[in-house]
């Protein structure tokens, strides 16, 4: 697994993971394993997906706004 071109890989990069808070570097550490991956990974995963988008968004990417919005949308119908 290529950790820059697979997004959905879980692995950095090493200077990625050097930069990393420690924090944030036990909680990969954790979910490398099989309970964390099943008790962590999805909140994980949730969280890595709201930032990045957040990020998107704060940087003018009107799609994944617009996404967003039509979800929204779709959440008050039903």
């Amino acid at each position: 697994t290529d950790p820059l071109d697979d997004p959905e890989s879980y692995y950095k990069a090493l200077w990625q993971h050097e930069e990393l808070p420690s924090a944030m570097k036990f909680l990969l550490k954790v979910n490398n394993t099989m309970l964390g991956r099943l008790v962590l990974g999805p909140w994980l995963s949730c969280i890595g997906f709201f930032i990045d988008d957040a990020r998107q968004v704060a940087a003018g990417d009107k799609t994944v706004g617009k996404a967003w919005l039509l979800h929204a949308i779709g959440l008050v119908v039903v």
